[in-house]
């Protein structure tokens, strides 16, 4: 259960971002609360991506002795080309039918211009290239192909570090060293060693990862993996980064552990294992839903981002559980392409 509770707490953090940048982008922040704007949204972006880099890489070479390379790669393939292609169209069909509920403007032509993603839709893309390069150069290998492509992977993160730009394979490369130490450890083994601590011990090792990244985050220039600063990164905000990254995930792993051992956190996992649904339809819902308030002349920060970070949870989840029910498949690949592919 650790591994769900870690995704939903990464996913809440995820829409908490949007919601918070969205009403900035709005016009709706406001100069009592400019002061919280970049620092908070710093902090999420310092460990909420690298936490579900880190997970989508725990089971790729578990996935890969149950169902061979090739078998795996398809299938990731599919699924991630379906879902990114779909909620393209999706995502920018609403934005040009719903006039106010975006922050940036889209045309028709956007709709088939695959290679510059939608929003907080560029993770497919990155996963799909993620995975394809950890597999193809077995980067778990002990030879020298698979340190050559962990030294290439450490390189380019180190490179692109704070870099951020529109287009396929330019965006979230730091990610990859989180999703290829996830693909090294395996999900067995990190399953082993946290189920082997005491729970003092995981909560030491959570309150230790929690205080040097904000030890990192407020006393040096660190700057998170993917959020681009206006001036140029230097090689020591990169290296403050990358250990302020690497601790709060770390802090966050522990503390999933921890409340994985506390009766009530089920919720929590259950937004981790719906956590595709959520993050594919949040941007849309949140949308939706500012402008509905907007229009409303609803006012107030605080107002906006609780509730938009709750109705961005709370309704894929509706979403979720009604396109199931009624078999309309915008949340997994259709059947008919399973059976289609099985054929041949």
């Amino acid at each position: 259960m650790t591994i769900d509770i870690a995704k939903g707490i990464a996913i809440i953090a995820i829409v908490l971002g949007h919601v918070h940048r969205g009403i900035w982008a709005s016009g709706l922040g406001t100069y009592s609360v400019l002061w919280f704007k970049v620092p908070f949204d710093h902090f999420l972006y310092f460990w909420h991506l690298s936490v579900f880099a880190f997970l989508s890489g725990l089971f790729v070479q578990q996935s890969i002795t149950k169902y061979g390379t090739l078998e795996y790669l398809r299938s990731r393939v599919i699924l991630i080309f379906y879902l990114y292609t779909l909620w393209q169209v999706l995502q920018i069909g609403v934005k040009l039918l719903l006039p106010g509920g975006s922050n940036s403007s889209s045309s028709w032509s956007d709709l088939y211009k695959l290679w510059v993603p939608e929003g907080q839709l560029w993770f497919f893309p990155w996963l799909l290239l993620a995975t394809v390069y950890s597999v193809l150069l077995k980067v778990w290998a002990k030879n020298i192909l698979g340190y050559t492509a962990i030294f290439i992977a450490v390189v380019l993160a180190f490179l692109s570090w704070g870099w951020f730009d529109k287009y396929i394979g330019t965006q979230g490369l730091p990610l990859l060293i989180f999703f290829i130490l996830g693909v090294n450890i395996g999900f067995k083994r990190l399953s082993n060693f946290l189920q082997a601590l005491k729970t003092f011990q995981i909560l030491g090792i959570t309150i230790a990862g929690f205080a040097i990244f904000l030890i990192f985050f407020f006393l040096t220039p660190a700057v998170p993996p993917t959020v681009y600063p206006e001036n140029a990164v230097g090689y020591d905000q990169v290296l403050a980064g990358f250990v302020a990254c690497i601790s709060a995930t770390c802090a966050i792993i522990g503390l999933a552990c921890v409340l994985a051992r506390i009766p009530g956190s089920e919720w929590i996992a259950y937004l981790g294992k719906q956590s595709l649904p959520i993050f594919l339809a949040h941007i849309i819902v949140i949308g939706a839903v500012r402008s509905i308030m907007m229009r409303s002349h609803i006012t107030g920060y605080g107002i906006y981002l609780v509730v938009l970070t709750v109705v961005g949870v709370v309704v894929p989840l509706g979403m979720y559980i009604i396109a199931k029910r009624l078999r309309i498949p915008i949340f997994e690949v259709p059947a008919s392409i399973h059976k289609h592919l099985a054929k041949r």
